[in-house]
């Protein structure tokens, strides 16, 4: 089955914004944008807060949830940025 839901890339053109306004919108470091944008690849909790910027910024709700955007590939976050519990 072919996937027609848009990505966060296609979504970023269509209503004109760059890397840096979704990154500072969603409050999320460039490059894990950047990373999400090229490769659709992303924490989940990445993932939903770059979700959230495009929605505040282009006036659209967009959310996994919704099925309205996708070709998400999850992944954990890097060992160094773990923690374990107390």
């Amino acid at each position: 089955m072919i996937n027609t839901r848009p990505t966060i890339r296609m979504l970023r053109y269509q209503h004109d914004l760059s890397l840096r306004q979704v990154s500072e919108q969603a409050q999320v470091e460039l490059p894990l944008v950047q990373v999400l944008d090229e490769w659709s690849v992303g924490e989940a909790r990445v993932i939903d807060r770059v979700l959230q910027a495009l929605s505040q910024l282009s006036g659209i709700v967009y959310r996994r949830d919704l099925l309205n955007v996708g070709s998400f590939t999850f992944c954990l976050a890097p060992p160094a940025s773990r923690r374990l519990p107390s």
